[in-house]
């Protein structure tokens, strides 16, 4: 499914993914020296108590000092964190992966040696989820962060999620030499109640392909995998064939994916949903966000196509900046270089 959204859509960029944290000390030593993402750019604003701290996969050397060239910089990165500290908050966040909070799942990652990463997160006694060879899944595994959200470990290359005649060394299997160049945010999980009404919007109102999607019969639930190609629109691509392993590949290196998962027969019951991450007693995950050439312009598109709003550009203290839902309630915030020169304003 390719996808049908206008031509505005073309240059959007999923950019980030918010998720609240308790402490950010903890968090920053685990995505920069576990994880090594480097800090892109942070802001504070303590009249409103609250901080954010932008994590993304970026040598150092390439990140600008400071000023517009930073948040330019930012702005253009397709899979970045952005962990937001509410200061003095004792609150405990859903990690999405417990009932009755289900909603959210987890972010993932592409590594070149699932193994060899696993077992660098073993010493560094990183608590697991899943390890690669748990379950009924081999060769990828799932890592907890501070705040208990998983973090799915994948292989980025054909044999790197399983066990090979040689276990690896020198510098593939030091891991903290390579993450930084051969490490890459690739998804977020959310799960979906209708994969109907989700795909329509997901491609038909923002704009994404239907990169991957493949069905578990003998788990009963499905897998769709969107977002925006890194190649320019018309460059080579696999085949739009979902069952074959290129395509596959393909898909999983793609940046800043969207993985809707789908747990066959909520669609059926009219009384069920998923936590969306913002209401009370769910909020952890905030939203994923879109950076869009003109904000009022998209805005004024998806009011067009009746897209539900929790801010619209003019609403509230942070001007330029909005926040759609999706049709399981998931927020998504629409915002540009404008929007955060404007946030600027009231943050040091």
């Amino acid at each position: 499914m390719a996808s049908t959204g206008d031509f505005e859509t073309k240059k959007y960029i999923n950019q980030q993914t918010m998720l609240r944290i308790k402490d950010p000390e903890k968090s920053l030593s685990f995505y920069e020296g576990v994880l090594g993402m480097s800090l892109l750019k942070q802001y504070d604003f303590p009249q409103w108590k609250f901080s954010l701290y932008f994590m993304g996969y970026c040598p150092p050397e390439d990140i600008p000092s400071c000023g517009p060239e930073r948040t330019r910089h930012l702005l253009k990165q397709r899979g970045t964190l952005e962990l937001t500290h509410n200061h003095d908050s004792e609150e405990a966040f859903a990690d999405g992966n417990e009932d009755p909070f289900r909603g959210f799942g987890h972010i993932g990652l592409t590594v070149p040696d699932v193994y060899a990463a696993c077992e660098r997160f073993e010493r560094l006694q990183v608590p697991f989820r899943k390890k690669p060879d748990e379950g009924g899944m081999k060769g990828l595994a799932f890592i907890k962060d501070p705040d208990g959200y998983s973090v799915e470990i994948l292989a980025s290359t054909p044999n790197g999620g399983r066990r090979s005649g040689e276990s690896g060394g020198g510098a593939e299997r030091d891991e903290g030499l390579v993450a930084q160049t051969q490490y890459k945010m690739t998804q977020t999980m959310l799960r979906v109640k209708d994969p109907k009404a989700s795909l329509k919007f997901y491609t038909e109102v923002l704009g994404m392909d239907l990169l991957w999607s493949h069905d578990f019969p003998e788990w009963k639930f499905s897998l769709y995998f969107v977002g925006y190609c890194a190649e320019p629109r018309g460059g080579k691509v696999p085949p739009p064939d979902q069952c074959s392993a290129e395509r596959r590949a393909w898909a999983m290196e793609q940046p800043a994916a969207i993985e809707l998962t789908h747990n066959w027969g909520t669609e059926d019951d009219p009384s069920f949903k998923h936590a969306n991450g913002n209401d009370e007693d769910t909020r952890g995950f905030g939203h994923f966000g879109i950076v869009v050439p003109d904000v009022y312009s998209a805005c004024e598109r998806f009011k067009r196509l009746g897209v539900a709003f929790r801010k619209e550009p003019d609403a509230g203290g942070m001007k330029g900046l909005a926040f759609i839902q999706d049709p399981d309630g998931y927020s998504i915030e629409i915002l540009n270089f404008q929007s955060l020169e404007n946030l600027e304003e009231f943050g040091n």
